[in-house]
């Protein structure tokens, strides 16, 4: 997996590329993680060339989202393809995140 990260005022947009699966954990807590504890109030993954998470990438995201919450951040998934979102609906996570297109997040949060 690549990832890409890139900033607009206090919010990290964090751009995955390739399969987040636990062979991607370390790399994906080394850089999200920090955000956590930084002056950033929203933190959006970019999920557009995510194809597949398995059961670690999921609890992964279930993690950062509680760490968000837990320091008054947002915590989105954007542009999630429709294969993963048919897997977060099948494990009833679709209402448990924060998922938007891109369009409702420019609006929302890139005024």
């Amino acid at each position: 997996m690549e990832l890409l990260i890139t900033d607009k005022d206090l919010i990290k947009i964090v751009k995955l590329k390739g399969d987040f699966t636990i062979v991607n954990l370390q790399l994906f807590q080394e850089n999200v993680f920090p955000f956590f504890k930084d002056k950033v109030e929203t933190i959006a993954i970019d999920m557009a060339e995510v194809n597949f998470v398995d059961s670690s990438g999921i609890g992964k995201l279930v993690q950062s989202l509680n760490l968000a919450r837990n320091g008054g951040k947002n915590f989105i998934l954007i542009k999630v393809t429709d294969r993963v979102l048919q897997l977060f609906k099948t494990v009833k996570l679709d209402n448990f995140f924060n998922i938007l297109d891109y369009n409702e997040f420019e609006r929302k949060f890139l005024r």
